[in-house]
């Protein structure tokens, strides 16, 4: 669900994009410019959570840099600086299930994070296990490397609570991540 109070500002926005007939669909090919999102909001109807969105994206060739991305949902935030390289053919691919990797470089920081949020969907109540591993298949979409550093003030999972975490975290294999210095 989507309000239509916010805001998506194009600057100097290049797209270039062809039919691919073998793909029955639109395919991307270069994205240069801007992207502003100012003040997203809505409802994420799976979660039945309330979310923003703010961020500003600039794209350059196979990469976009992500500026100031603030997300919250529920009581959770979320703030990324960083780089999505390979981007474009990562997001188009896994529509196409041929799932190129993306490479995430930056930083992430969470004043509260409460995974609790994430395990009350729909999703997981109303179906069978089955049913709902088909529909995620997560290895599919984690399927990136990444540098990171984390900071999260406040980490609840469950009654779980851990405050002032901090780790860097690195990925080169879908599903499997190191995280080094890791403190709380």
């Amino acid at each position: 669900d989507f309000n239509d109070n916010g805001k998506i500002s194009l600057n100097n926005l290049d797209l270039d994009f062809r039919y691919s007939q073998k793909d029955t669909s639109w395919i991307v090919s270069k994205l240069t410019g801007a992207i502003l999102l100012e003040n997203l909001n809505g409802n994420l109807l799976e979660l039945e959570q309330k979310y923003s969105l703010n961020a500003k994206l600039n794209a350059i060739g196979r990469k976009i840099e992500v500026e100031n991305l603030q997300f919250n949902i529920g009581e959770n935030d979320i703030r990324f600086n960083g780089n999505l390289d390979n981007a474009l053919n990562f997001f188009q691919k896994n529509v196409l299930k041929t799932n190129d990797a993306l490479d995430i470089n930056g930083s992430i920081y969470s004043a509260n994070f409460d995974i609790n949020t994430f395990l009350k969907s729909k999703l997981s109540e109303e179906k069978p296990v089955e049913e709902v591993k088909k529909e995620l298949d997560l290895v599919k979409w984690l399927n990136f490397s990444c540098n990171l550093s984390l900071k999260i003030d406040k980490l609840k999972y469950r009654k779980l609570e851990i405050v002032d975490l901090s780790s860097k975290i690195s990925s080169r294999q879908a599903g499997i991540f190191n995280l080094v210095n890791m403190s709380a």
